[in-house]
Order: C-alpha cells, then sequence, then structure tokens
C-alpha cells in the first residue's frame, strides 16, 4: 500500500497542473483505442453554464454568524480506497458596507489528516469583498483562476452537461430545527458536469469535472473550496477526476478529489 499513500500525498501537497504534467506522457488513456470525451464545446460555454447556475446566489445575502463545514476526500479505483484529508469550517464574523461594495470577515478553522505526529489544525482569517451590482458581482466571480500549467499544452473541452434537481440537505442540516426553515426540507441543485482534455504528444489527459450549486446554501459555500474558479457563491460539491500511475506507471487507476459541504448554518441564530 505504499504506493497508495504516496499518491495521496502527492495529489495533497501539489496542485492539479503538476499531477497533469506528471501523468500525460506515461501511457495514451485508454490503451490505443479511440478516446471517448464527448461532444466538444467552447470553454465559454462551460463558463456560460456556471454563471447561469450562480444567478440567483447572491452574495449580498451572507449574514454574519453564516457558517460552511466542507469536507476534502480523496478516492481510488472508483472509491475502493477513500481518504479524508481535511475538515474546514467558515464562519462569517464581520460585515462592513462602502458604497460599491462589501466586505466580509471570514474566520476559516482546518483540520488536515494524515500526518505522522496528528492532525494538524491553522485558523485563518481571510477578507471577501463582493461588488454591490449583481452583473459586477458575476464578471469578478467568473474571473476564474484555472489551473495553469508551467508547460504550453493545447486544452479542449468536450461533454457538458447540466441539470436542476431538488433533493434534501445533508444529514447535519436534516437535523438543526425545522430543517432551517428549507421547504419540505429540500434544496435546489443545480449540476454541472464537462471534460477538459490537456493534449500533450500523443498521450491526451482527460480531467473530469463536477460541480453541484445550490441557492438556497449560504452563498460564503464555495469561498476558498472549489477548483478552477476563485469562488461560486452556493458551491455545494466540487470534485474532480483522472487516471494517474501506479506502481512502476505501468498500471494506471482513477483518481477523484471532492469538497463537498457536510454542514452549514445561513446566520447566528437558525429559524
Amino acid at each position: 500500500m505504499t504506493w497508495l499513500y504516496t499518491l495521496l500525498h502527492l495529489a495533497l501537497t501539489f496542485s492539479l497542473p503538476f499531477l497533469l504534467l506528471a501523468v500525460t506522457g506515461c501511457q495514451n488513456e485508454n490503451s490505443g483505442k479511440p478516446p471517448e470525451y464527448g461532444p466538444q464545446v467552447q470553454e465559454q460555454s462551460v463558463d456560460q453554464a456556471v454563471i447561469e447556475a450562480i444567478m440567483d446566489a447572491d452574495p449580498k445575502r451572507i449574514k454574519v454568524g453564516a457558517f460552511v463545514h466542507f469536507a476534502t476526500k480523496q478516492y481510488l479505483a472508483g472509491g475502493l480506497a477513500v481518504n479524508v484529508v481535511s475538515d474546514t469550517g467558515h464562519t462569517v464574523t464581520a460585515a462592513t458596507e462602502a458604497e460599491s461594495t462589501i466586505d466580509y470577515r471570514i474566520v476559516e478553522h482546518k483540520v488536515t489528516y494524515g500526518y505522522q505526529d496528528g492532525p494538524r489544525k491553522v485558523s485563518t482569517e481571510f477578507n471577501l469583498t463582493v461588488a454591490k451590482p449583481k452583473m459586477a458581482q458575476l464578471s469578478s466571480l467568473i474571473n476564474n483562476v484555472h489551473a495553469q500549467a508551467t508547460t504550453p499544452v493545447t486544452v479542449t473541452y468536450h461533454g457538458l452537461k447540466t441539470s436542476t434537481y431538488k433533493a434534501p440537505p445533508p444529514a447535519r442540516v436534516r437535523e438543526q430545527p425545522n430543517c432551517l426553515g428549507l421547504p419540505d426540507c429540500l434544496m435546489t441543485y443545480r449540476k454541472i458536469t464537462f471534460n477538459e482534455v490537456y493534449h500533450t504528444g500523443n498521450s491526451p489527459q482527460k480531467v473530469s469535472y463536477e460541480f453541484i450549486i445550490s441557492p438556497d446554501a449560504p452563498p460564503t459555500a464555495g469561498y476558498n473550496f472549489g477548483i478552477r474558479y476563485a469562488f461560486l457563491p452556493g458551491l455545494m460539491k466540487s470534485c474532480f477526476t483522472l487516471m494517474v500511475p501506479i506502481g512502476d506507471g505501468d498500471s494506471r487507476t482513477l483518481f477523484t478529489q471532492c469538497q463537498e459541504v457536510e454542514n452549514f448554518r445561513l446566520e447566528s441564530t437558525p429559524p
């Protein structure tokens, strides 16, 4: 199992671009078979789908006392091995309003696991600045922080899918009084999935993304949380999946990392 812990450590320590550069060139994704990525789309189509998903997740609704807890987990071989990387909690402690912006103070408490000397706890404070005009908010939020590789590569996008559905909130939210006032204890979810393909020589590498956003979650859900985008208000889950080499590199397995909200509070005193 040494390879397992080595891989998990690498995934925790290095960024997604590092993993991509490490695995591309090892082996064609489908061992010579024609790859199936789904219909190709423009990157702008992916960003537009994200904008539509966050359209009514208004960051100005953030209230002092709002709390979000999310867990970061890693899965190997389709879930045969699961590693809990960290637990993170965000609490809004203050809000300062200016003419065109609102500044929120967020305290982060994070516990990271997997160290020989036990879990490591770190507390940090952040400032989140939100523009008051709605379109200005969306423009700044969608200024995504795509993973940038240090080696030039061609990137294409495929298989974009979106869906909207209702489902219960996380178990810990359901346990709170009156299910935090959620009608029928259900939340609206908007799911976005797509494939991002890095073309390097004869060895393309596919990365599959999943984002689930809810306008019923605290807008701070998604802050300092997801991948590809700096901040998606109401983000409940973000995942990426790719194939990584194991052992001497002759074999590969699925690696998935997800960050998912497990509990939240909308304000200091639940309804």
